[in-house]
């Protein structure tokens, strides 16, 4: 039996292209039935909770983010990837790094950006959006790094080093 600090923050994990319709089923149960059959349905209600799903524009698709206890959260990320259904679903971490999406910075949300004109999200100029890009990839974040060499990506990649960093940071809280 494991014992959890309640107030201590659940890591969050995303399930790739899980079957809509497994939604309303039940997600829990689908997760149990395949994964952890071993578990009790109640231990793993309580280690593993839905906290938002978001619709793939393919019809009946789902990305689905839950909340699990850390002992799941390891066992999870080990795997890779669940079943749910007759689907192979993959797993990874979810991490959520404030960014402001209108003019791309880490550390604050778009309701606090005192900046009114959006930048392109892939390279970082104003007067475009990303879809009448024609640019390489331009990072807003690591340009304002002078250390930084690698700028060579947009400020959406998750192998941009800021956001590594940022990430890390939120991790370890």
């Amino acid at each position: 039996m494991t014992v959890m600090d309640p107030s201590a923050p659940r890591p969050h994990l995303i399930v790739f292209d899980v079957p809509s319709e497994r939604l309303a089923e039940g997600l829990i149960e689908e997760i149990r039935g395949r994964n952890f059959p071993e578990l009790a349905l109640e231990l793993l209600r309580d280690q593993v909770q839905v906290v938002t799903s978001v619709s793939q524009k393919e019809a009946g698709l789902t990305n689905v983010v839950i909340k699990v206890c850390s002992e799941m959260r390891e066992r999870m990320l080990n795997m890779g990837q669940m079943y749910v259904g007759w689907m192979s679903c993959k797993v990874k971490e979810s991490v959520n790094v404030p960014r402001c999406w209108r003019y791309m910075e880490f550390g604050y949300g778009i309701d606090e950006c005192k900046k009114r004109e959006r930048l392109c999200r892939r390279c970082g100029r104003p007067g475009h959006l990303i879809a009448a890009c024609r640019d390489a990839g331009r990072c807003v974040n690591c340009a304002k790094k002078p250390e930084s060499r690698n700028l060579k990506h947009s400020a959406m990649s998750p192998n941009c080093p800021e956001y590594k960093w940022r990430a890390d940071v939120v991790r370890e809280r």
